[in-house]
């Protein structure tokens, strides 16, 4: 399934792939055939840990190529839109979700930091810009009670 990974310079996992020999992938049309930010997240997890049990370096190398893209790529409002170009590295749109088609990057990125024995800072680092951002964008104060009212 490696092959799924060198379909585009940025290394953006194709979502669907065959298992038939001929090493064929695609991206969703639902998703206007872009990457999914849950979806590459959480292979973050499943690959590394291939990894660890195979010492094949080369499953945990395909994943650490996107978690350095996503370290450079731009975040609107300090978070990840849920999908991705994945042939120009570029957000596909804007949209942001923490659930369904998000959730499982930003959980996974605490993890990340966790199975590195914590020697990852950038994933910490990363965890913690974004729950900081979540926390900036979702927290909101009510009317008319505020601050300092009952």
């Amino acid at each position: 399934m490696l092959y799924a990974f060198d379909k585009h310079r940025t290394g953006l996992p194709c979502t669907t792939v065959s298992l038939n020999g001929r090493n064929q992938c695609s991206y969703p049309s639902w998703a206007g055939s872009a990457a999914i930010l849950a979806e590459y997240g959480t292979m973050q997890l499943e690959f590394k840990y291939l990894a660890y049990h195979t010492g094949e370096r080369k499953y945990w190398d395909v994943c650490d190529r996107i978690m350095q893209l996503m370290r450079k790529v731009d975040r609107p409002h300090g978070l990840f839109p849920t999908f991705m170009n994945p042939s120009s590295g570029r957000w596909a749109n804007g949209k942001i979700a923490f659930g369904a088609l998000g959730d499982s990057f930003y959980e996974y990125l605490i993890k990340q930091w966790l199975i590195t024995k914590k020697a990852e800072g950038y994933l910490r680092e990363m965890f913690d810009e974004a729950a900081f951002a979540i926390a900036k964008k979702l927290v909101q104060r009510s009317r008319p009670s505020g601050p300092g009212r009952g």
